[in-house]
């Protein structure tokens, strides 16, 4: 199955817009190897306010399937505080994860990222994050933020861009292709800034994104980025895509 905070980029690479090992250099180079299994864990969670309020979320459905076939890997349900660890088989080499996180109180949020996980991580590190979830409510509040109307036939997409080592990269320009209803990008407050053409503070958001296949590519002075595909689905807050430089 090809397509796979705050609601981030590329050229597709390959069928499933599946990153180069070999582009990636230096310290930001991908290992060819990695464990039998790899351990992902973190939190499910839902925005209270604008201030960074959250709240979590028990009993929701964590799924990793394969970037590239669909094939569900790993499966587990968040604990009473939200809490949740996924044991994901690797056979051996770097794996391409689309993480999917249901709650029937939420709508449902998947998470796409732009390189394989090749080692254990948690949400301290920032290729993974916490995963967020909206309620209808809460995601038509982000949209009158913005001056704009949620169409539930299209989705949404929050993207950030950082460094290989997580540090957050500033002054990012975003392009989707399709583009989606609107592009704005953030403050630290959560809030959206109306008048910004790039990214002051990391965060970008696509508004009512076209279902199907969108590529995201973003450019940064002294900072390269690989384009990546992933996949729109309507009615949902699609995408939290945190997208790392190559150099």
């Amino acid at each position: 199955m090809c397509s796979h905070g705050w609601l981030g980029t590329v050229v597709a690479i390959a069928a499933c817009g599946r990153v180069d090992f070999d582009a990636r250099r230096g310290p930001c180079a991908i290992p060819s190897t990695a464990p039998a299994t790899v351990t992902l864990s973190g939190a499910t969670y839902t925005y209270t306010d604008f201030n960074n309020g959250r709240a979590p979320t028990p009993s929701s459905v964590v799924t990793a399937t394969a970037r590239d076939s669909g094939a569900q890997l790993a499966q587990t349900t968040s604990d009473a505080n939200g809490h949740y660890q996924l044991a994901v088989p690797t056979g051996g080499s770097p794996v391409d994860l689309v993480l999917t996180t249901e709650n029937p109180n939420y709508l449902t949020s998947t998470s796409w990222f732009d390189g394989p996980f090749e080692r254990d991580l948690d949400a301290t590190d920032q290729r993974l994050a916490n995963l967020a979830q909206w309620g209808d409510g809460s995601l038509d509040s982000v949209y009158g933020a913005s001056n704009q109307t949620r169409d539930g036939t299209r989705g949404s997409i929050n993207v950030s861009t950082r460094a290989c080592d997580g540090t957050p990269i500033e002054g990012a320009v975003l392009t989707f292709d399709p583009p989606p209803g609107a592009v704005y990008y953030t403050g630290t407050d959560g809030l959206p800034i109306g008048d910004a053409t790039h990214l002051p503070y990391v965060i970008g958001v696509a508004y009512n994104a076209i279902p199907g296949a969108t590529t995201i590519t973003a450019t940064a002075p002294d900072h390269a980025f690989e384009p990546q595909t992933i996949t729109v689905l309507a009615g949902e807050n699609v995408t939290l895509l945190p997208l790392r430089a190559v150099d």
